[in-house]
């Protein structure tokens, strides 16, 4: 089948070739050991059985696999391959499967040495597709397209699962988050105006996690239900923060009645020796 010259630089190469590896060497447990590894914390999606029903082992795609590593495993600056459309089709299917598994570092996939891989690979296959059409007939190749579609199926469920990823959990997230503020905003209101704000917030950090932990079960069973009820909040707040700081930093709101005397008569003093003077 007729091939297309196409160019690869060392770095362009070295990204396909993580899962190129992993193909050949899953390949080669099947073909030599008569079995279909896959990782241990890998696990076959629901129906996968009817997702992947056209799935076929076909050994002369598989040696397409294997010329495709073979011709990219390189030790210089760069090299000049020729890669028939299937070869072709293998490269760009492997540079698909490191960017969404992430076989290699973001920095290495953002490099603008390997910027237009994807493109430069998907035009020569194209060329090399329109010249094996011409060489071999439309029938001919329609036929070898299908087995390497299902060939490719047959890679994807027993070769080419990795371990899944977390997802993600934006809206846990924000939720927490909102939490975090909320806790922060009224305990801002129970101290003075001077207060150290930094100070407050990580003690406001450490009293949520303690509400987690259900140390404070006498005041609230969950931090969510204390939240339903800001006066019940800000009156934990003081009562945490009077355990760690100076009475004097809460607003006199929040204050015991001793200290609220004290103060009273602390200012009293302060007045009638003004007046004497």
């Amino acid at each position: 089948m007729k091939a297309s010259s196409i160019t690869f630089s060392r770095h362009e190469a070295a990204v396909i070739l993580p899962a190129l590896e992993d193909m050949v060497n899953g390949l080669v447990e099947a073909c030599c050991r008569d079995r279909y590894p896959r990782r241990d914390t890998t696990h076959v999606p629901y129906r996968g059985q009817e997702v992947y029903r056209e799935r076929c082992f076909d050994g002369e795609m598989a040696v397409h696999v294997l010329s495709c590593r073979n011709k990219l495993k390189f030790t210089g600056a760069s090299r000049k391959v020729d890669l028939n459309c299937f070869e072709l089709a293998v490269a760009a299917l492997a540079f698909r499967v490191v960017r969404k598994e992430k076989l290699v570092s973001r920095d290495m996939l953002m490099s603008p040495s390997v910027a237009g891989l994807e493109c430069k690979i998907e035009n020569a296959r194209r060329c090399a597709r329109r010249s094996a059409i011409k060489q071999i007939g439309p029938a001919s190749y329609e036929e070898k397209a299908d087995r390497w579609s299902h060939f490719v199926e047959w890679m994807r469920y027993n070769l080419l699962y990795y371990r899944p990823r977390r997802p993600s959990n934006k809206n846990g997230t924000l939720f927490y988050k909102e939490e975090r503020e909320t806790m922060r905003k009224l305990a801002m209101q129970v101290v003075i105006e001077t207060a150290d704000q930094q100070q407050i917030h990580r003690l406001v950090d450490q009293a949520r996690r303690e509400l987690r932990r259900q140390r404070h079960v006498e005041v609230s069973p969950t931090l969510r239900a204390l939240l339903k009820d800001h006066e019940k909040a800000r009156q934990f707040l003081a009562m945490f923060i009077l355990k760690h700081l100076d009475p004097e930093i809460l607003v006199p709101e929040f204050q015991s009645l001793d200290v609220r005397q004290s103060g009273r008569e602390e200012k009293l003093k302060r007045a009638l020796m003004f007046d004497a003077d």
